[in-house]
């Protein structure tokens, strides 16, 4: 799946958190409005952080993100600096079902490898900016800042199952 992306500097309204079941783990994604404010996995079985999720919300984005050709419009809160907005728009361009390495995404920005890693890190929007897709020269590479452990696990997956659905497409 592709998401078109319209950032927007402003969110109205109140805050309004969902959780959100997909096989790689739970996603909740926060809005105010039909605006997207964070997104993030959620890795705790702490009965007050997993609420129960939406079933026909978490089916949605699920059949959405199994269609490798399809296209879906999300309003995201720009959060950032300018360098790592820079870099989000970026892993925007991936295509679903392949991947880059930091030093070729560093070399078509102009940048440096280690900064393409740290404007990862700081991804306020998992899954939709597809930082999973930038991997190491030699092997995964980390995820969300870490270099083991769920998270590397989560992203692991979510190249398996692009990859996956890419062919079925």
């Amino acid at each position: 799946m592709t998401f078109c992306v319209e950032w927007v500097d402003t969110a109205e309204g109140l805050q309004d958190s969902q959780i959100i079941n997909l096989p790689f783990a739970d996603m909740k994604i926060d809005r105010r409005g039909d605006v997207i404010v964070s997104a993030d996995w959620v890795l705790s079985a702490d009965p007050l952080t997993k609420q129960q999720a939406d079933a026909t919300m978490s089916s949605n984005w699920l059949a959405c993100w199994q269609q490798a050709d399809k296209t879906t419009s999300l309003k995201l809160l720009m959060q950032g600096t300018c360098y790592q907005f820079k870099v989000w728009q970026e892993l925007l361009k991936i295509p679903f079902g392949h991947t880059m390495t930091y030093k070729a995404l560093a070399l078509q920005m102009g940048s440096g490898a280690r900064a393409i890693g740290n404007a990862c890190k700081k991804n306020p929007y998992p899954l939709i900016i597809p930082c999973h897709r930038i991997v190491a020269a030699h092997g995964l590479g980390g995820y969300s800042g870490e270099t083991q452990g769920d998270l590397v696990a989560i992203k692991r997956k979510l190249i398996a199952a692009e990859a996956m659905f890419k062919n079925v497409s």
